[in-house]
C-alpha cells in the first residue's frame, strides 16, 4: 500500500554530482508523502538523521494533538473544566520538554546555532506561559465550582 512511500535503497533518487559520488555506495533512505512522489525526508541510513526527524515529525504531531484536544476543551458550555486544564498542562510540559531537549542536542553535538537557541528559547517560553494559564484556569476552575456549589 505505501509502497512509494518509504524507499530504502542505494538510488533514491538524488542527482549524481560531486557531492553524492562519494555517498553512491551507501544505503540511503527516502520518506514521501503517503500516496505522492513528494519527498518529506532524505538521507544515509544508519546516521543519527532519520531518529531526528522521527522526533521532530512525533513533537509536531503531539503539538497538534495536544493544542487540538486543548481548544476542543475550552470550546464546551463551561470552558474551566478539569479535561481543559489537564490537556494544556500536557501541551505546556511538551513544549518545556522537547525545548530543553532540543538544547540538550545542540551542547551535546556542539553545534548550538543561532536558531537551535531560539527555537529553545521559542518552546520554553511557550511552554512556561501555558503552564502559567494553567494556575488562571485552575483558579477559575475553583471560583466556577464554588459558585456552582452556592446556586
Amino acid at each position: 500500500m505505501f509502497s512509494q512511500t518509504f524507499i530504502l535503497n542505494n538510488d533514491v533518487g538524488w542527482t549524481q554530482n560531486k557531492w553524492t559520488n562519494p555517498l553512491k555506495d551507501l544505503l540511503k533512505f527516502r520518506i514521501n508523502y503517503p500516496f505522492t512522489d513528494l519527498q518529506v525526508s532524505t538521507g544515509v541510513f544508519g546516521s543519527t538523521q532519520i531518529i531526528y526527524n522521527i522526533i521532530g515529525m512525533l513533537f509536531v504531531t503531539l503539538f497538534f494533538y495536544f493544542s487540538y484536544r486543548s481548544f476542543k476543551e475550552m470550546s464546551s458550555d463551561k470552558i474551566f473544566n478539569p479535561n481543559a486544564i489537564k490537556w494544556l498542562q500536557r501541551f505546556g510540559y511538551l513544549n518545556l520538554i522537547f525545548g530543553i531537549l532540543s538544547l540538550v542536542e545542540g551542547i551535546g553535538y556542539n553545534k548550538i546555532s543561532t536558531s537551535s537557541f531560539f527555537q529553545f528559547f521559542f518552546l520554553v517560553f511557550l511552554g512556561s506561559m501555558v503552564l502559567f494559564i494553567v494556575a488562571f484556569f485552575k483558579k477559575g476552575y475553583e471560583l466556577q465550582s464554588e459558585n456552582d456549589l452556592t446556586i
